[in-house]
């Protein structure tokens, strides 16, 4: 038995919980007689990580020179290195054959804004947190007030333009209308480059 890719199938770098494209393993009869091939099955102990999404092998004889697929897909549980084994038994000997499964799962940037609404009683200054709460950092193009009652609000920060993960910096937000009665507005936070 041969299998392709010879003892590794790298799925590359795939964000968390979002399946990656799948990727072909080809079992090849390189024998002079038939070979019985069983059950296929995914190992190791980040296996659910991995998908068979397709087998075209299992339980099936395969006369010499001929071949069959497994199509297996990578969709991570968390980041970091995650790592599995392809399991197939057959009658070749030396079972079972292992076939290698790696990928590495990424944590993307992620920016968690606490409070989620500001209520000012009055003239006030109040906090905002922002959290890179993800594995990469958040970039912060813009902060900004806007709305029908944009022009009673300020703001003071001093974020930097790149929230590494973990980190958290602070936006004071202050209320100083300017005539009675109430007033509405958004802060916006716009991640990406200062041009998005």
């Amino acid at each position: 038995l041969e299998i392709d890719p010879p003892g590794l199938v790298d799925f590359g770098t795939q964000n968390v919980n979002v399946p990656g494209p799948p990727r072909t393993v080809r079992l090849i009869s390189t024998g002079t007689k038939d070979l019985s091939i069983g059950e296929i099955v995914l190992d190791g102990a980040q296996r659910g990580d991995f998908n068979i999404v397709d087998n075209g092998c299992s339980r099936r004889t395969l006369a010499p020179k001929s071949d069959c697929v497994v199509v297996i897909s990578f969709q991570p549980l968390s980041g970091g290195v995650r790592q599995a084994n392809l399991a197939v038994s057959d009658n070749a000997g030396d079972q079972p054959h292992l076939e290698s499964l790696t990928g590495t799962g990424s944590i993307p940037a992620q920016l968690d804004v606490s409070p989620s609404s500001l209520w000012f009683p009055a003239s006030n200054s109040l906090p905002v947190t922002l959290t890179s709460s993800g594995g990469a950092p958040v970039t912060i193009a813009r902060i900004s007030v806007s709305g029908p009652g944009a022009d009673d609000f300020r703001t003071m920060h001093k974020c930097p333009k790149s929230l590494p993960p973990g980190e958290t910096c602070i936006v004071q937000v202050t209320f100083r209308p300017q005539s009675p009665g109430s007033r509405n507005a958004t802060l916006s936070i716009v991640e990406g480059s200062p041009d998005a």
